[in-house]
C-alpha cells in the first residue's frame, strides 16, 4: 500500500475510533468478548504522549518515545464490582515485524510511569506502606491492533514467532501474543460484532478485493452504510 494512502487510513480510522460509543464497543466485543454482564461505564481519553514523561530523582521531566495512536481508560463493572483499564488502538495500514515488542513496550511504559507516579507522591510519606507490595493496585493495561487490510496479517502474532529458542531450555519461555482485529481471518457477521460504525468499516476492508463480493455486501447492507458516520471514511 502507497505510504501516503497509508496514513490517510490510519488517520480516518483513529478519527471514527475516537468516538466514545466506537471504542467502547470496540473494548466490549475485543477485551469481553461481548460478555452482556460486563458494562463499561465510561470512557476517558488520555494523552497519547504522557507515557513518554519520566520523573528522574532530581524532579526533571525526561522524555522518551513511547508515542500512542490513541488510548483511554476504560471504566467497567462486572458481578465483581468495578474496575478501570487502560487500552491503546493502533490502527495499522501497513505491516510493522516488530509490531509484537512495540505493543509491550507501549504497555510496560504505561506501567512504569503509573508505578513512578504512585512511588512520586509518596515522596513526602517515607512511612507509608508500598502501595504495591501486598496488593493488586495496577489497572490493566493492554494495547489492541487494528489491520486495515484485506490481506493477512504478514508478520509475527506472537514474541515466540521472532525469537529462536533451543529444546534444552526448560525455564518457562513468556509467551507475548499480539491483541489482533484482522479482518480477514473473521466472518462478516463476528465483524459487524463491533458496532454499527467500525463494524462495517471492517466488513469492507475485508471484501474490498473481491469485487463480486464487495458488490453483493454493499447491496445488501446498503441502508445500514449510508446510515453510519462511516460511510464516509469507506
Amino acid at each position: 500500500m502507497d505510504c501516503a494512502i497509508a496514513l490517510s487510513t490510519d488517520l480516518a480510522a483513529k478519527n471514527l475510533l475516537r468516538q466514545d460509543g466506537v471504542f467502547e464497543q470496540l473494548v466490549h466485543v475485543k477485551c469481553f468478548f461481548g460478555n452482556k454482564d460486563v458494562e463499561i461505564e465510561c470512557v476517558r481519553e488520555m494523552d497519547p504522549n504522557a507515557a513518554q514523561i519520566r520523573i528522574n530523582k532530581e524532579e526533571d521531566l525526561v522524555y522518551r518515545e513511547t508515542r500512542r495512536d490513541l488510548i483511554k481508560e476504560v471504566i467497567f463493572k462486572d458481578d465483581e464490582g468495578c474496575f478501570s483499564m487502560i487500552v491503546g488502538l493502533e490502527p495499522q495500514s501497513y505491516n510493522s515485524q516488530d509490531m509484537v515488542f512495540w505493543t509491550d513496550g507501549y504497555d510496560l511504559a504505561i506501567y512504569e510511569r503509573l508505578i513512578q507516579i504512585s512511588e512520586y507522591e509518596k515522596r513526602d510519606d517515607p512511612e507509608q506502606e508500598e502501595v504495591f507490595q501486598n496488593e493488586q493496585s495496577l489497572p490493566f493495561v493492554t494495547t489492541i491492533v487494528l489491520w486495515l487490510s484485506a490481506d493477512p496479517w504478514p508478520a509475527a502474532k506472537n514474541q515466540r514467532d521472532l525469537i529462536r529458542i533451543s529444546k534444552s531450555l526448560t525455564m518457562e519461555i513468556p509467551d507475548h501474543p499480539l491483541n489482533l482485529i484482522e479482518p480477514y481471518a473473521l466472518r462478516d457477521e463476528e465483524l459487524m460484532e463491533y458496532g454499527p460504525e467500525f463494524g462495517i468499516v471492517l466488513v469492507f476492508i475485508k471484501n474490498s478485493k473481491d469485487e463480486d463480493r464487495l458488490s453483493d455486501v454493499l447491496q445488501n447492507m446498503n441502508h445500514t452504510f449510508r446510515s453510519c458516520v462511516s460511510w464516509r471514511m469507506i
